[in-house]
């Protein structure tokens, strides 16, 4: 069926006395080949914004974090300890499916865009394996996914210790969150041998938050590569989104939105009940911030971590 083609409209918001009037002007109508370049800007942008798998990564981010103050914070007694730790061990279950489905939503979504044999595809599951080479948490991480959906907790050395602090003359409570290296390997053996090897030779427990923070990096330095190699596609569509929106500044001084062709011609007040669509120039805004932010980060040298790095 062929895409209907929409109209430009400034949608300017004014107030009047105690009442806010929403008040739609024509610009121009769309043909459907611009109507339809619109709509792709918008899932292509959101995508590589506020709603990519990287958000979601993020969200878990900080809800694990809020789980972990919360232990340290109520986890000093045996049963606010217990539900505090259980709290602690579902939310890095959450993280860890965020985690993965930052590599299968994204590559789900490339495919499906652009094709597993285009050069963003490819550039993308590069950039991964680079991260899962260089980085222990990330390849750490990989494996703990599976482990967790198969086996159960893999945080298997949590606990909360009591310690004399001799400057302070006062005791102290702390949380221990680690992971033991060679229980993984002994409990967990599907994961992969070289990292069961790995986890064997450690020499002491990893630091759990230190391991969140590497892995997390890692994706986001995939994220910052990716954004890079689609900006040949992205930019074109963030000056699309910036015309229309001078556009309608120029013309009702609102913002630009669209509408079904002939849903009026004039300015009109909004009727209570419409479906409209917003351009998306806010999302190309923080496109080019975030692209600034990528050069910055993919500008700085990255060494190598190894599991010793992640051992206190």
């Amino acid at each position: 069926m062929d895409l209907q083609a929409e109209s430009l409209f400034s949608w300017a918001v004014n107030a009047d006395g105690n009442e806010r009037l929403s008040t739609l002007h024509f610009v121009r109508d769309l043909t459907a080949a611009e109507t339809e370049k619109t709509r792709f800007a918008e899932l292509l942008l959101r995508n590589m914004t506020e709603g990519s798998a990287l958000s979601e990564l993020r969200a878990a981010n900080s809800s694990l974090h809020e789980a972990i103050e919360m232990f340290e914070r109520e986890g000093t007694s045996g049963s606010d300890a217990y539900r505090a730790g259980a709290k602690v061990q579902r939310e890095f279950k959450v993280w860890l499916s965020a985690f993965r489905s930052f590599d299968d939503r994204t590559c789900a979504w490339l495919a499906r865009e652009f094709g597993q044999k285009s050069e963003v595809y490819q550039e993308f599951k590069r950039l991964l394996s680079a991260e899962y080479d260089s980085n222990f948490a990330y390849r750490l991480c990989c494996s703990l996914r599976n482990a967790s959906e198969h086996a159960g907790n893999v945080i298997n050395n949590l606990r909360v210790e009591s310690r004399e602090n001799a400057e302070r003359g006062r005791t102290e409570t702390l949380v221990v969150l680690r992971f033991d290296g060679p229980r993984l390997a002994r409990d967990f053996t599907r994961i992969k041998a070289p990292i069961r090897e790995e986890l064997r030779n450690c020499s002491g427990p990893l630091e759990v938050e230190w391991i969140v923070g590497a892995a997390a990096l890692s994706c986001e330095r995939v994220h910052c590569g990716l954004l890079l190699a689609l900006w040949k596609d992205l930019e074109p569509l963030i000056q699309l989104c910036q015309s229309l929106h001078d556009a309608a500044q120029a013309n009702g001084g609102g913002w630009a939105v669209f509408l079904p062709k002939d849903t009026f011609s004039g300015p009109e007040q909004m009727p209570k009940q419409m479906t409209l669509r917003y351009n998306a120039k806010n999302l190309g805004d923080l496109a080019l911030r975030n692209r600034s932010e990528a050069e910055t980060i993919l500008g700085q040298p990255v060494s190598p971590l190894g599991a010793e790095f992640f051992i206190e």
